[in-house]
């Protein structure tokens, strides 16, 4: 649990009783029925009550599970004010829509309440006041493969205390990883080859524990803090997915962000731990490859990376294998064209990947199709455009003074959105004399962004420190990159740290004089009286998060909404882009 240090590296356990909500469901409406989830999470309730848990069990096995009932139990765990830890397990059918994640109950996808989002209930934990907060995912991270399953849009499962204190590190176990293999199988595909696998290899992480991984308690007895959890399970969980079928390729993905004192549980005093662990072998992850790029791009935020030429091989194939590589070199490679195809205009738009056929620009704002792939909009206005690509689909983007944007657009959506300054910016001269370092960094951290892997964890070392750090390296010369920025806020948000987040909205109103609808939303700013633009996120997963962040956008926004495409970048599909530029053209949309 959350446990104070006592003679390093000694944990001493709190007397606070710790809690935990474990959740299976085997079975929904029309989705296959799974056989492993209740069973999964009756080995985890025994577990957890074997290290004195308070376990709240949710098994559909003899009723359907409501999520208000769910609500209802941690709800009055968190009302107590007593609590330093709680494990909120779940084990079913999930799914990942836009970067949101939601755990489908028994009456989900036909109620669409009838979910759990869990990226927005991680939202609400960090304000809970308690100490430290577990979720593990034993779910398909499956993209939804209807529009009524798109629908989802499940309910809140953490109660709404602004402001409450402390902020709760929150710690994420999944049991796969965020990118193309792992997440974008229909769910039909990927429940066909589900299993309880991560179950079991997080059961036996406390039964069969790496000696490097256990701390010793101040009573005598061993712990496994929740930091030396990833690089067992990543090597367990492929290992047990062959032997189960040898065409298996689960990879998990591990986030925490609590201190090295924080544990779960214990090892029994009877156990032998493994003197020297079995190698994970010559096999790169996604992890490993987006640690190696950003400690390459970002000069040491990442933690050090192998550095034999066996492991440097086996990480570059899996760069090109996943597409990791490939969405990389075509975003820099737009960037490397961006100036001679945009002619030298002031402010407007780039479109790799794409021909442009329709724009709309705000009521404040011209904007004007020059050439297939080149927007112009006015130079000293800022606002929101619309653009539509030959296929029918189309994005809403902020304009901004003397900036132009570069979009790179491939089948499923925008990859890439990038602001660099126009040779009318004051900003020119130094984005030249450093734009090798600057478009290298946009590719790599689109790149890392949409595979995943762009984040603050315990796994790359102080998450204070690599803070710092990334607030150095998203600065260029007197200013904050927009697009780089936007993303550090994401990133600083899903790691609990408001204060960053706020800095950035300042330095980049200042430096923009208007806020970015990402940023602005992140850091709770949206109903000032400073002007947002766009209307509405940019990034994708900001749809996710609306709620959350107390945001309501106007009714044709919502309608849009749902023909969302899964892309990084806000992408809507023929019919959505079809009812933002009525509402753009009627004045509805501004």
């Amino acid at each position: 649990m959350a446990a104070s240090l006592a003679v390093k590296p000694t944990f001493a356990q709190s007397t606070v009783k710790r809690a935990a909500v474990v959740i299976g469901i085997n079975t929904c409406p029309d989705l296959p029925v799974l056989t492993a989830a209740v069973s999964g999470a009756r080995s985890v309730a025994k577990w957890l009550e074997g290290e004195k848990f308070e376990v709240h069990r949710f098994f559909d096995d003899k009723a359907p599970v409501r999520a208000s009932q769910i609500y209802d139990v941690v709800e009055a765990l968190v009302e107590r004010g007593t609590l330093e830890q709680l494990v909120v397990y779940f084990s079913g059918h999930g799914y990942l829509n836009s970067t949101s994640e939601w755990w489908m109950l028994s009456k989900a996808p036909n109620n669409p309440n009838e979910a759990i989002s869990m990226t927005e209930s991680a939202i609400y934990a960090q304000e809970s006041g308690i100490a430290n907060v577990v979720f593990i995912s034993d779910a398909c991270r499956s993209t939804p493969d209807s529009l009524r399953a798109s629908r989802v849009r499940g309910e809140l499962i953490f109660p709404n205390r602004s402001g409450a204190s402390p902020r709760a590190k929150v710690d994420k176990f999944y049991a796969a990883l965020p990118g193309d293999a792992a997440l974008e199988l229909p769910v039909s595909d990927s429940t066909k080859t589900y299993r309880g696998i991560y179950t079991e290899c997080f059961l036996e992480a406390f039964r069969k524990p790496d000696k490097d991984m256990v701390a010793i308690a101040a009573d005598g007895r061993r712990v496994v803090p929740n930091q030396k959890l990833e690089d067992y399970l990543a090597r367990e969980v492929p290992l047990k997915a062959q032997e189960y079928n040898i065409t298996l390729n689960q990879v998990p993905d591990t986030q925490v962000l609590s201190r090295i004192e924080t544990y779960i549980g214990h090892v029994k005093p009877d156990v032998v731990t493994a003197e020297h662990p079995p190698s994970r072998g010559t096999d790169a992850t996604i992890l490993d490859v987006g640690r190696a790029e950003i400690n390459r791009t970002f000069n040491g935020w990442s933690t050090e990376v192998p550095v034999t030429d066996e492991a440097k091989l086996a990480i570059s194939k899996k760069s090109y294998d996943t597409g990791f590589a490939g969405v990389r070199d075509s975003i820099l490679d737009a960037s490397r064209r961006m100036s001679s195809a945009t002619g030298g205009i002031a402010a407007g738009f780039a479109i790799t990947g794409q021909k442009v056929v329709e724009v709309q620009g705000s009521s404040n704002l011209e904007a004007r199709i020059i050439s297939e792939q080149v927007i112009q909009t006015t130079a000293s206005g800022v606002g929101s455009v619309a653009i539509r690509f030959e296929d029918g689909s189309g994005t809403v983007v902020a304009a901004l003074k003397e900036f132009v944007g570069n979009l790179v657009v491939e089948p499923n959506g925008i990859t890439s959105l990038s602001y660099f300054p126009s040779e009318q910016n004051w900003r020119y001269p130094d984005y030249q004399s450093e734009r090798e370092r600057i478009d290298n960094l946009h590719a790599v951290v689109s790149a890392s962004v949409r595979y995943g892997v762009f984040r603050i964890d315990s796994a790359k070392g102080d998450p204070q420190e690599q803070a710092k750090r990334l607030a150095g390296t998203i600065r260029v010369p007197k200013a904050i990159d927009p697009s780089l920025g936007i993303y550090a806020a994401y990133a600083y948000a899903e790691a609990g740290f408001t204060d960053e987040v706020q800095s950035v909205l300042g330095y980049m109103h200042e430096d923009l004089e208007v806020n970015l609808f990402d940023v602005a939303m992140l850091a709770g700013k949206l109903d000032g009286d400073v002007r947002s633009v766009p209307f509405c996120p940019m990034l994708t997963q900001g749809w996710g998060l609306l709620r959350v962040k107390n945001v309501t956008l106007p009714q044709a926004l919502e309608t849009a909404r749902d023909h969302l495409k899964q892309s990084l970048w806000t992408t809507f599909d023929r019919e959505g882009m079809d009812i933002v530029m009525e509402a753009m053209r009627n004045g509805s949309l501004q």
